[in-house]
């Protein structure tokens, strides 16, 4: 009875051991996971500033500015203010400014 005994107190242990060890796989999962999603905000918070950056010169030069949308896609929301739309779209990939001068279409 005592060595049965012993068997089980090792298997219980090195199974904790193994359950422990896929809860610090997915933590460290997660980890990647929130660090590239801290990547892609602040990529967008730069691209942001830059292109804020951009439409707020057209419009002190007195440019006409089309549409100002945050990220890509078809918008999830848009609104028409002072004839400028403003977006937003389902692609968290950057910052769109369409700007037009003489007819041709400015931005990046």
């Amino acid at each position: 009875m005592g060595t049965t005994d012993n068997c089980n107190l090792k298997w219980r242990r090195s199974s904790f051991i193994v359950i422990f060890n896929g809860i610090d796989f997915y933590m460290t999962i997660l980890h990647y996971i929130f660090i590239g999603l801290e990547v892609v905000l602040l990529f967008n918070l730069l691209i942001g500033v830059h292109e804020l950056g951009h439409f707020l010169a057209a419009k002190w030069r007195g440019l006409k500015v089309d549409r100002f949308a945050i990220w890509f896609g078809k918008p999830i929301w848009k609104k028409k203010i002072n004839g400028v739309e403003y977006a937003l779209g389902w692609i968290p990939a950057g910052w769109l400014r369409r700007a037009a001068a003489d007819g041709d279409d400015g931005g990046h």
